[in-house]
C-alpha cells in the first residue's frame, strides 16, 4: 500500500534544499504515500488543533480531507471556531464591540460589502465558482455570495464535523517534556472550560479583527461619530453627512465608495504618506494627515480645516494572538514577508506550529490553500524541513527580496505570485495559471485607476475554467440588492460570452494558413499534390469513448456521435476514438516519403524522442492533408462541432521519431491544444512497445495531481486504457486537453507517428490552448507570431458575429463582445511583449 521514502538534505551551505527520493514502490495504489510505513501508522494517533474556521482554517481542513480521499492516513483534526458558524471574516453581524457571549466581535464585515477584487484572482483551484453555483457569475460578488462559496467547498468535503463552533481558545503553550501543545478553550454557551493536548497547532485566526487605533489630539472633544472601520456596519448611516476618512488602505477606498453610493454629502480623505491617487467624484477632497480636533472641526497638516459629522479610521489592524504563549506568538507588521515564519508558514522555533494567512494579501483563498497543503505535508512527513540556521538564511533571503521590490503594485503582486507558485510546487495542490491571475490583477488595477466607481462593472477571466465572467445586469453604483438571489439567480441565464441571448456559437471557418511561411521553413514540392480521393481512406470507428459524465468515464458511443447516449443523457463530448483508417496505402507511402525527406530537421524535445515540428510549413502535401475538408468534416462527426487546424501551425504535421532506449516516447501530460489526431505511420508489427495510453480520470485536475506526484506510474491499471493500432495509416482522435495520456517506451524497432492539432471553429468556445508551452519547443521568430495570429482570428470572429448577428442587440451585449475580443488581443499583446500568458501543462 505504501511507498518507502527518505528525505535527503542536499548541499552544505545556507539555503540548502531538501529533496524527496522514492526508493521502492510496494503497490500501484492511486495515492502515492510519501512517509515511512511506521510513521503513517503513527500519524493516525496524532492530533491537530486548528484555531479558526475562516478561509485559512477551512483550507487546512480541506487539505487533510484531500489527502484522506486519496488513501492517506491522517491525524485527528479538531477545529475551534469562536463564532457560531464557519466563514471567519466573511460572516456579518450587526454587533460591534462584544458579541452575544461577551467576546470581542471578530468580523469587520459591513452591509452592502462587495468584493473589492476580482473573484477570479481568489478562486479555489479545486472548486470553481461555476462548480459551486452551477453557472458563471459576475466578477465582484457581494459578501453573502463569497461566504456561501467558502462554506460550499467545506460542505462538499464533508468535514464540518471537525469544527467546534462557539468555542474560544483561551491559551496555547508547549509542553517540552511531553512534546505536545496544551490548548485551553471554552465552549461559550455552556461556559464549560476544557484542556486538551495536541501534536500540532495551526493558527488560522487571520489578522483583520484587532483594530489599530491611533490617537489624535482633541479626539475626546469631537462631537460627532468617531469609529474604526472594524465597527463600520452600514453606509446609510452617513447619508447626507460630511465624513472624514483617515487612511489609504483598501478599507478606506471601499468605505469611501460605499458612502458615496449611499448618498454621503461629502468625503474628506486624509493621508499620512501619500494619497490614494484615484479619480474621485467632485464631492471628495484629499488632505494631509489630521492634526487636531476641536468640536467637529478638523485641522490638517497643511493648515486646512473641515467641519465633519463623522470620522472613520481606516488605519489598519494588528496581528494579535493573546491566546498564544509568548514563546509561540507571532509579532509582525502587515507585510508580504512576515517576521520569522519559514516559507511564510512554519514557526521556526517549534516546527509543529503553523501560521496561515499572515501576509499582506494580494492573493487570498488560493494562497491560503497553498499554505495549508504545505503545512499538511510537513505534518504528514512528506516535506522535510531544513535545520534552524538554514531556515533563517532562507527567510532573510526572502526578506531582502521584499525590501528590494519596486514601489509598484505589479512588483508586489508578482512577488506574492512567485511565493504561491513555490509552495504549490512542493505539494500536490492543483496548479493553475498564476501569470493569468497576475494579468487579471493588473487589469483590475488599471480599471480602478480609470474609474474607482465603475471597476466592479468590468468582467474578468477565470484561469480555472477559461470563462469570461458575465456583466451584472445592474451597475454597482445603482445596485442596492446584494442578495444571492439577485446576484446569482439574477445572472443564471448569462454565460461568459452571453452577448445576444444565450452564449452564441459562431463558427468562423478555419484559421487561414499563412500566405508567407517563416524564412527558416522553406516549402518543398518533392511530393505529388495531395488528392483526397487517392490519398485518404476514411473509415468510421466502431466505438468512441466520451468525456467524463456524472463523475466517471464509463460511456461508449457509436459513430457518428449522438445527441444523447443510450441512457438518455446528453453527449458530454468526445474522449477518444477507436483507431480508424485515415490514409490509403498510396497516401501512407507518400507521407512516409515526405517524412524521410525531412528527417534531417528532427530535433530532441525536452529529453523525449526526436520530433519534426512544422512539417506543414515545409510540405504542401502535409499542409493540404492537415487542411483537408474531408478530414475536418469526418472528425467533426466525432466531436459534434466543426474543427479547424490549430492556428499554431507548427502543430501541423508534428512527427515523433521513436527509437528504443527511452522510458517514454511522450511522457504523461495534458495537451496544450484541444484535439489531436494521432496517426500511426509505422507498421505496429515492426516494433515493440510504444503503446498510446489514456488515463480515464473523471477529473483532469486529478490526473494532473497524479502526474505531478509520480508520473502516474502507480495509477490503477483499471484507469489506464491503450487503444491498439491494427496497422499503419490508422489514427486516434483524442481530446488531449481533457484526458491525460502518454506513449510508452519503444523496446524494439522504430515507431513513427504524426500528430495534428485541432480546435473548434466556434470563436466563443473556451480557448483550451496553453500557448506558453510552445515557447520551449518552437523558434523565437515563429511562436509569438503564430499565437498572435490565432488570437487575432478569435477576436476577428467575435467582432464578425457582432456585425452579422440576426438580432439588433443593445449596448450591454455589444460591450460584452468588445470585452471578449479585447481580452483575446490583450493576451496576444502580452505575449508579444515577452511575457508568458499562461503556465505550461504538466509533463
Amino acid at each position: 500500500m505504501w511507498r518507502l521514502q527518505v528525505c535527503v538534505r542536499v548541499g552544505g551551505k545556507a539555503g540548502a534544499k531538501t529533496r524527496q527520493h522514492h526508493l521502492a514502490a510496494i503497490s500501484t495504489r492511486r495515492f502515492l504515500s510519501s512517509s515511512l510505513q511506521g510513521q503513517q501508522d503513527r500519524i493516525e494517533n496524532k492530533r491537530v488543533c486548528v484555531i479558526g474556521a475562516g478561509p485559512s482554517g477551512t483550507a487546512i481542513l480541506r487539505a487533510f480531507q484531500s489527502a484522506k480521499q486519496k488513501g492517506a492516513s491522517i491525524p485527528e483534526i479538531v477545529c475551534y471556531e469562536k463564532q457560531d458558524t464557519m466563514g471567519g471574516l466573511w460572516n456579518f453581524s450587526w454587533r460591534t464591540g462584544l458579541d452575544a457571549n461577551g467576546e470581542h466581535v471578530h468580523n469587520s464585515m459591513y452591509r452592502h460589502l462587495w468584493s473589492n477584487g476580482p473573484k477570479e484572482c481568489l478562486e479555489f483551484a479545486d472548486y470553481s465558482f461555476e462548480e459551486h453555483f452551477g453557472h458563471p457569475i459576475p466578477s465582484f460578488p457581494p459578501r453573502e455570495v463569497l461566504a456561501d462559496y467558502i462554506r460550499g467547498r467545506l460542505k462538499k468535503a464533508g468535514v464540518e464535523h471537525w469544527i467546534q463552533c462557539n468555542t474560544a481558545v483561551r491559551g496555547c503553550e508547549f509542553d517540552k517534556h511531553a512534546q505536545q501543545f496544551v490548548v485551553r478553550s471554552c465552549h461559550m454557551p455552556s461556559g464549560a472550560d476544557q484542556e486538551e493536548r495536541f501534536d500540532y497547532v495551526v493558527c488560522a485566526t487571520g489578522h483583520f479583527s484587532t483594530p489599530n487605533v491611533p490617537e489624535f489630539a482633541g479626539a475626546n472633544s469631537f462631537t460627532g461619530r468617531l469609529l474604526h472601520a472594524h465597527d463600520f456596519r452600514n453606509a446609510e448611516e452617513f447619508t447626507g453627512k460630511d465624513i472624514l476618512i483617515i487612511g489609504t488602505s483598501y478599507s478606506a477606498e471601499d468605505i469611501a465608495s460605499q458612502c458615496y453610493k449611499y448618498g454621503v454629502n461629502s468625503v474628506t480623505l486624509s493621508y499620512r504618506t501619500a494619497p490614494m491617487g484615484f479619480k474621485w467624484p467632485n464631492n471628495f477632497t484629499t488632505v494631509p494627515l489630521l492634526q487636531q480636533l476641536e468640536g467637529n472641526t478638523c485641522t490638517f497638516k497643511d493648515g486646512s480645516q473641515k467641519n465633519v459629522d463623522a470620522i472613520i479610521l481606516c488605519t489598519g489592524y494588528k496581528h494579535h494572538f493573546p491566546f498564544m504563549h509568548p514563546d509561540l506568538r507571532l509579532v509582525t507588521a502587515n507585510r508580504l514577508w512576515p517576521e520569522r515564519l519559514h516559507e511564510g508558514v512554519v514557526w521556526p522555533d517549534n516546527t509543529k506550529l503553523f501560521y496561515l494567512g499572515m501576509q499582506d494579501q494580494w492573493f487570498t483563498f488560493n494562497m491560503f490553500d497553498a499554505q495549508a497543503w504545505y503545512a499538511r505535508d510537513v505534518m504528514l512527513g512528506r516535506i522535510c524541513l531544513p535545520d534552524r540556521s538554514t531556515m533563517q538564511a532562507q527567510w532573510e533571503e526572502r526578506r531582502r527580496a521584499e525590501d528590494s521590490l519596486a514601489a509598484t503594485d505589479e512588483a508586489n503582486i508578482r512577488f506574492q505570485a512567485d511565493y504561491v507558485k513555490s509552495l504549490i510546487g512542493k505539494t500536490d495542490y492543483p496548479t493553475f495559471d498564476l501569470e493569468g491571475v497576475v494579468q487579471e490583477f493588473l487589469k483590475w488595477e488599471h480599471n480602478k485607476h480609470e474609474d474607482i466607481m465603475t471597476f466592479r462593472d468590468k468582467p474578468h477571466q477565470s484561469v480555472m475554467t477559461g470563462a469570461i465572467a458575465p456583466v451584472h445586469h445592474t451597475t454597482w453604483l445603482m445596485e442596492k440588492d446584494d442578495s444571492i438571489k439577485n446576484y446569482v439567480d439574477g445572472n443564471r441565464k448569462t454565460t461568459p460570452t452571453a452577448v445576444l441571448g444565450d452564449r452564441p456559437k459562431h463558427n468562423f471557418g478555419v484559421v487561414p494558413f499563412p500566405k508567407a511561411v517563416p524564412a527558416s521553413f522553406p516549402q518543398t514540392c518533392t511530393a505529388p499534390p495531395f488528392d483526397p480521393k487517392r490519398h485518404l481512406q476514411l473509415e468510421a470507428p466502431r466505438w468512441m469513448r466520451t468525456l467524463p459524465a456524472e463523475g466517471s468515464l464509463v460511456s461508449w458511443c457509436k459513430f457518428p456521435s449522438p445527441d444523447r447516449l443510450d441512457d438518455g443523457s446528453e453527449f458530454p463530448g468526445l474522449g477518444y476514438s477507436e483507431p480508424f483508417r485515415v490514409l490509403s496505402d498510396e497516401g501512407l507511402a507518400v507521407m512516409r516519403e515526405v517524412i524521410e525527406a525531412h528527417s534531417c530537421h528532427a530535433t530532441e524535445i525536452e529529453g523525449r524522442s526526436k520530433s519534426i515540428r512544422g512539417l506543414a510549413y515545409r510540405s504542401n502535401f502535409v499542409r493540404d492533408y492537415v487542411y483537408s475538408k474531408e478530414v475536418l468534416d469526418f472528425l467533426a462527426q466525432m466531436t459534434r462541432e466543426p474543427l479547424t487546424p490549430h492556428g499554431l501551425q507548427m502543430n501541423g504535421g508534428h512527427v515523433n521519431l521513436s527509437v528504443p532506449g527511452q522510458e517514454f516516447v511522450d511522457t504523461w501530460h495534458l495537451d496544450s491544444v484541444p484535439y489531436v489526431l494521432v496517426l500511426m505511420l509505422s507498421d505496429p508489427s515492426t516494433f515493440q512497445g510504444g503503446e498510446l495510453q489514456v488515463a480515464r480520470y473523471a477529473n483532469p485536475k486529478e490526473a494532473l495531481e497524479e502526474i505531478k506526484t509520480n508520473g502516474l506510474k502507480s495509477a490503477p491499471k483499471e484507469l489506464i486504457e491503450s487503444p491498439k493500432f491494427p496497422a499503419a495509416g490508422y489514427g486516434v482522435l483524442l481530446n488531449g486537453s481533457k484526458l491525460a495520456h502518454c506513449v510508452r517506451s519503444v523496446t524494439e524497432g522504430n515507431r513513427i507517428s504524426m500528430i495534428n492539432s485541432y480546435s473548434p471553429q466556434d470563436v466563443f468556445a473556451a480557448d483550451e490552448t496553453k500557448y506558453s508551452h510552445f515557447r520551449a519547443v518552437d523558434p523565437a521568430e515563429v511562436y509569438p507570431i503564430e499565437t498572435a495570429r490565432h488570437l487575432a482570428w478569435r477576436a476577428q470572429g467575435q467582432l464578425n458575429y457582432l456585425l452579422n448577428a440576426d438580432d439588433w442587440g443593445d449596448r450591454e451585449t455589444c460591450t460584452r463582445i468588445f470585452d471578449q475580443a479585447e481580452a483575446e488581443l490583450a493576451r496576444a499583446r502580452t505575449l508579444l511583449n515577452g511575457q508568458d500568458i499562461d503556465e505550461r501543462p504538466y509533463r
